[in-house]
């Protein structure tokens, strides 16, 4: 259809977003010898309204519109098309009676990777389980997202929410979290109430059932409080229920701003990222407020930082700012106020005196540890990757430099055993646990030595650091190795951390893991080896290429969404092909498969399929899984393909043989007579033009809500400066 319509050459293009109101029939004229004409109405629209590039239009009318722009009069157009061995004419009728030029497109929206609010999850996740909480309280929980994620990490949780429907969402969804995890270890309630307001007795509706939780979570609530309760809100929290740990989230005002002047004007300071909003603070007002609230209530701001940071942004800060506040329960947690690096100046000789304990990092050496606050856990493994706060000190007490200071505020990562940091740091932070606070002194030759670092650190300076560690990983790359058995050796280890992953059904890191094992190995370490090695790396990569495919199609079947699906089942084609033409029988197909051996290297080529040819079953395993991903694909011809040749290899597969009988069932559905198909098309193509058009309106009244809500915006400002001029004019007079 498309060739036809469009076979009388280029034509005028139509700027995407032009406004566009049109009428049109579609019919199909089946000619026949001796036999008149068979007319087949396929679509008719009376003054329909959309814009181009709007995904409402079919592309083909989108392109026949530059002609009918053109033309005083109704567009026609008359092509002879032939599908499949039938000579048919298609006949179109175009009137367009409205052409609106595009309007001004709102910005695009950023695409963060990971989410925005999966990352404000792992930095709430990340404090809690650092800090050893067991226990949490979401206030504004939405929807529980965040406590199903508290109660997968093992907490115990409590959802407040003020709005019913959210909170029966929320407990639903908590319901089928505990149902899943069958522990009884475990508690999980959800309450609906507003979390500021006080009962028939004088006390918040839900603090006595938060008495006894470690830390309070406001995630993505302090924007949407009205003016009126946030005076009440600190009161609430830091006094009343008085947690171990809060933690509070805030869009970040400076995100988006790209004016070159100072300060942005009225129209910016007044736009918001939602219009639900009703503050959005800079990093500055947050950071004051924070610690005006701390100072007040006797907490303390453990970690001022945030998430969704940009490499092209890094001046604007993160897009969401994180604020983590630790209660003053001793004189001991009150100088823990001084690590985070907020204090100029601190007095060393108090901070030794004040420490849990002190150790001699090196012997004589003048380099020692004093611990202020235990850590949790195992201590980091060599050349583990690890995060830290940190805060530099003179030996006379002044503050030199702190990561949590500055437009960044997020931790330092480097790697243990390697040359990234300072000798200092390497000897202790290999001494320590999560969440363990230490203050650590350096002579000059752990630190920066007898040259110091001009102008900030003099020379033969000796150096005070406030080190807490945050998070570790596990050494996970993939190394390169020289010979077959070492290599081999490594491909194995994460071939077995694979399987260990995917039987407790950690799909995602399992997948990983048999990734590693497939680059563990390069092909030109094969070269003239025995039988035996071969032999051994083709049946550890078959292993790998086929579970890496399991993880992708049970990763496929677990997707929300429709793209994050389609990903993963491209993912098991891929998977299964690199298999097949790596390990299959030699056709030119698979020679010339750039993912195969290079091409250089045709003796290990040959070597590795001879090497799978006396394991055959893995065959029919490799062309099930993609016949699997190319049905999910829409593949369906070449699913049935894969599906039969799954057959000729294991004749007696029951599951193979159901699912060939539904493919083909589909493929029958799918290959109609031009007659059915055409049947279907009026109805389905109205049902879609109808969701689109209800989506488009749905756009449209927020897009002019928004701009009644700016407009309006605008005029109290201008009515201000109005005033404001009026009362400068009397106080003139």
């Amino acid at each position: 259809m498309a060739a036809a319509l469009m076979s009388n050459g280029p034509r005028k293009a139509v700027e995407s977003g032009t406004e566009v109101c049109l009428s049109f029939d579609l019919v199909l004229v089946q000619t026949q010898e001796n036999l008149p004409a068979n007319y087949l109405p396929v679509e008719s629209c009376r003054q329909v309204t959309a814009l181009v590039g709007g995904h409402i239009l079919h592309p083909i009318l989108e392109q026949l519109l530059g002609d009918a722009s053109s033309c005083s009069k109704a567009f026609e157009l008359d092509a002879s098309c032939n599908y499949e061995g039938i000579q048919c004419r298609l006949q179109l009728r175009l009137e367009v009676s409205k052409f609106s030029p595009p309007k001004a497109l709102p910005a695009p929206l950023i695409q963060f990777d990971p989410p925005l609010r999966q990352q404000r999850q792992n930095f709430v996740l990340r404090v809690l389980h650092t800090r050893g909480v067991r226990s949490a309280v979401d206030l504004g929980c939405g929807d529980g997202q965040l406590l199903e994620a508290m109660l997968a990490a093992g907490l115990n949780v409590l959802g407040v929410d003020h709005s019913e429907a959210r909170t029966r969402t929320a407990r639903r969804r908590v319901d089928n979290m505990m149902s899943s995890q069958n522990t009884t270890s475990q508690t999980a309630e959800v309450f609906q109430a507003d979390f500021l307001q006080h009962g028939d007795d004088g006390n918040l509706m839900w603090a006595g059932k938060a008495n006894g939780f470690e830390a309070v979570v406001l995630c993505e609530v302090l924007e949407h409080l009205p003016e009126a309760s946030m005076p009440r809100l600190p009161a609430a929290i830091f006094e009343t229920v008085r947690p171990r740990i809060v933690v509070v989230s805030s869009p970040n005002a400076d995100f988006g701003h790209h004016g070159d002047d100072e300060e942005p004007d009225e129209k910016q300071q007044q736009s918001m990222r939602h219009p639900d909003h009703e503050r959005e603070w800079t990093r500055l007002q947050f950071k004051e407020w924070a610690e005006q609230v701390a100072l007040e209530h006797r907490y303390t701001v453990a970690e001022l930082g945030g998430v969704g940071l940009l490499a092209d942004r890094e001046d604007e800060g993160p897009c969401t700012q994180m604020a983590v506040f630790l209660r003053h329960d001793s004189m001991h947690n009150a100088c823990l106020a001084t690590f985070h690096g907020s204090e100029p100046q601190v007095d060393i000789a108090h901070i030794k005196q004040t420490a849990l304990r002190s150790e001699e990092l090196v012997a004589e050496a003048g380099l020692w540890k004093h611990v202020h606050q235990e850590g949790t856990g195992d201590l980091p493994p060599k050349n583990s990757r690890v995060n830290l706060h940190y805060a530099t000190y003179l030996s006379n007490g002044s503050r030199v430099d702190a990561s949590r200071e500055g437009r960044r505020c997020t931790p330092c990562a480097f790697q243990l055993g390697g040359r990234q940091a300072l000798g200092a740091w390497q000897l202790a932070v290999a001494t320590m646990r999560r969440g363990e606070i230490a203050w650590v002194e350096s002579p000059p030759a752990w630190a920066y030595g007898p040259g110091g670092a001009p102008p900030l650190i003099p020379a033969n300076e000796p150096l005070v650091f406030a080190l807490e560690l945050m998070e570790f990983r596990g050494h996970s790359m993939v190394q390169s190795f020289g010979n077959i058995e070492q290599a081999m050796e490594e491909a194995t280890k994460h071939l077995e951390a694979g399987r260990v992953d995917l039987r407790r059904e950690a799909f995602a890191q399992a997948r990983q893991a048999f990734r590693r094992a497939t680059e563990a190995v390069p092909a030109k370490l094969l070269l003239q080896r025995s039988r035996e090695a071969v032999v051994g790396f083709a049946t550890m990569e078959r292993a790998s290429l086929l579970n890496q495919a399991l993880c992708s199609q049970r990763l496929g079947e677990r997707a929300p969404e429709e793209q994050e699906a389609k990903e993963h089942w491209q993912d098991v084609v891929r998977a299964c092909t690199l298999l097949l033409d790596r390990h299959g029988p030699s056709t030119q197909a698979a020679d010339m498969s750039h993912q195969a051996v290079p091409r250089n290297m045709p003796e290990v080529a040959a070597a590795i399929r001879a090497a799978s040819s006396a394991a055959p079953p893995w065959r029919a395993k490799a062309h099930f899984r993609r016949g699997l991903g190319r049905e999910k694909l829409g593949y369906i011809s070449d699913a049935v393909a894969d599906m039969s040749t799954a057959l000729m290899l294991e004749p007696g597969d029951s599951m193979v043989v159901k699912q060939l009988e539904l493919l083909k069932k589909v493929q029958q559905k799918v290959q109609l007579r031009p007659e059915q198909m055409f049947s279907g098309i009026l109805e389905r193509e109205r049902a879609d033009r109808a969701a689109e058009e209800a989506l488009a309106e749905t756009e449209v009244r927020k897009q002019r809500r928004e701009a009644r809500l700016q407009r309006q915006s605008a005029e109290r400002m201008v009515k201000k400066k109005k005033k404001k001029k009026i009362k400068k004019k009397k106080k003139k007079k």
